[in-house]
């Protein structure tokens, strides 16, 4: 895990300061375990699991605006492949991802969309 204080638990994308992202929980009963094998300089991945509950991967990337979004939307996708119970938030502006002002997020994986996310505000 990052940077922790009291209840506060942090998981960064990469400790060099170079961070893209993090996942920050506030919850003293929820459980973090950084997924440092999944986590790269754009990309935070954790499993977060309640007290005697389900554990949930969840990922925080930032689709840097340099980078084509599709090396991004592919990693997601792999994960998805791989991981049974799922969730993510993602930054990025652009009309790739099928995105409008205040339209949803549309991730393409497999040959299929994968509707559903909510674009920050």
């Amino acid at each position: 895990v990052g940077f922790d204080y009291g209840a506060v638990k942090t998981v960064l994308s990469c400790r060099d300061g170079s961070a893209g992202a993090a996942i920050v929980v506030l919850n003293q009963d929820i459980e973090v375990v950084a997924l440092q094998g999944l986590c790269d300089r754009y990309c935070a991945v954790a499993s977060l699991r309640k007290k005697s509950g389900r554990a949930v991967v969840f990922v925080s990337a930032y689709f840097k605006y340099s980078i084509p979004t599709r090396i991004f939307t592919d990693r997601l996708g792999d994960m998805l492949d791989s991981e049974r119970a799922f969730a993510a938030m993602v930054q990025s502006a652009g009309e790739q991802l099928g995105r409008g002002p205040g339209d949803p997020c549309r991730v393409p994986h497999g040959g299929e969309t994968i509707d559903g996310a909510q674009p920050a505000r």
